[in-house]
């Protein structure tokens, strides 16, 4: 338990975390996947219907539904934006002792998966509500 206050006082008082250029895109990285969970969330019942055990995964314009997988596949979506923000997280604590800019593009570029794999997500749901 000491160890849990401890961690909590260390990443609340970190220099790192009252740095807008780390704060801000961190935030909106996990506001994106907050959404990517609501999103799940919302359509659960599209996602999973007992009456259907595979959904579409993949469209395209010629050739229509082309991928299709059962329903749980489509956890993998956020699954990997949240592997991204861990990883991008972690080159952005390294670039914040050695160089401000490459952390900073880490940083927007985690958010920008995060916001690519919302729309990916939505896109699919609605693929499968028609």
């Amino acid at each position: 338990m000491m160890n849990i206050k401890r961690f909590w006082t260390h990443l609340t008082t970190s220099s790192l975390l009252r740095d807008r250029a780390y704060s801000v895109p961190l935030g909106l990285g996990i506001l994106a996947q907050i959404a990517l969970w609501g999103l799940l969330w919302y359509y659960r019942t599209v996602i999973y219907h007992p009456q259907r055990e595979f959904l579409a995964l993949h469209y395209k314009v010629q050739y229509g539904i082309d991928f299709l997988a059962p329903w749980y596949y489509i956890f993998a979506i956020p699954l990997l934006g949240i592997l991204v923000m861990i990883m991008n997280v972690i080159v952005a604590r390294y670039g914040h002792l050695h160089e401000r800019f490459g952390m900073y593009i880490a940083l927007m570029g985690a958010a920008a998966v995060q916001v690519i794999l919302t729309w990916a997500l939505y896109l699919i749901i609605q693929v499968n509500i028609f």
